[in-house]
């Protein structure tokens, strides 16, 4: 056999073990495959929408000069035309925010006022101190939670209770009022209750959210901005009846759910925020 022919030959040996290994690697890779995980793998993909770059605040346009003590709690009226603001000496003060002068002020309270809230249609108000009294202008229904780990529905009408809503173990945290019907609670308990506030169900809890480990300091909703501000958008549009502005919310209400049920975030000491969809 000639140098030629050796050669040939050995680098066919070579070639038939090379295919050899390969198939034995191919057929180790498929075993490996065989016993890997089956679990789905979802690629969340994001990006910011918009940038916000704030400015330093280098000067004072108006001061609002009324309260004798610390302003604890203010709020705009949904249509941004007036501004409420509750003080260390328990009063609630009406603001025009246009001209910056004072419409009327609001006295009743014992303690310091630590919270205040409109109506979406801005029609109504309530205040609440630290004594736990709430005080109100004409308002339906409102509710209010305690660190006792309760949560009361009131008629503002009556000034009596509609229902008790008893099922968390520790401090409630934060109420969410929805637009189907339903009320949200977050508590220290590390639980979301989802309760009923329509109909003969007022007062039934709907369902439990468990998933955090630590206390829930807050909730939103999707919805959260339509549910406070009714029927007023960036247009200023003015209603001549109560059930055009009904209907005007129903319609901006239904616009953002686009056929899908509200949503909610939660967020926590744990640092996580989870998303529900609790009518689900």
């Amino acid at each position: 056999m000639s140098t030629v022919d050796r050669a040939a030959k050995k680098q066919k040996v070579e070639a038939e073990n090379a295919g050899s290994d390969s198939e034995n690697e191919d057929h180790d890779d498929v075993q490996v495959a065989s016993n890997a995980s089956t679990e789905a793998a979802l690629t969340i993909t994001f990006q910011p929408l918009a940038v916000f770059r704030v400015r330093p605040v280098t000067r004072c346009t108006d001061t609002l000069q009324g309260h004798s003590e610390a302003i604890l709690h203010v709020r705009f009226s949904p249509d941004g035309k007036k501004l409420a603001s509750g003080g260390g000496d328990a009063t609630v003060r009406f603001w025009d925010t246009n001209t910056c002068m004072p419409q009327f002020t609001g006295r009743g309270h014992k303690h310091h006022v630590l919270c205040t809230a409109w109506s979406p249609d801005g029609s109504r108000f309530a205040s609440a101190d630290k004594t736990g009294e709430i005080r109100n202008s004409a308002c339906e229904r409102f509710a209010s939670s305690s660190k006792d780990g309760s949560i009361k529905i009131w008629n503002a009408r009556t000034g009596r209770q509609v229902a008790s809503l008893s099922s968390h173990t520790d401090s409630v945290e934060c109420l969410k009022w929805g637009g189907e019907g339903l009320l949200y609670s977050a508590s220290r308990d590390r639980t979301i209750k989802v309760w009923a506030v329509e109909g003969d169900q007022v007062g039934k809890l709907v369902r439990t959210l468990v998933g955090h480990a630590h206390r829930i300091n807050t909730l939103a909703l999707n919805v959260d901005y339509v549910c406070r501000t009714g029927p007023y958008d960036h247009t200023f549009k003015t209603f001549d009846t109560r059930e055009e502005m009904q209907q005007a919310a129903q319609a901006r209400y239904d616009a953002i759910r686009r056929g899908q049920p509200e949503r909610l975030v939660s967020g926590s000491d744990d640092f996580t925020l989870f998303l529900w969809e609790p009518a689900v």
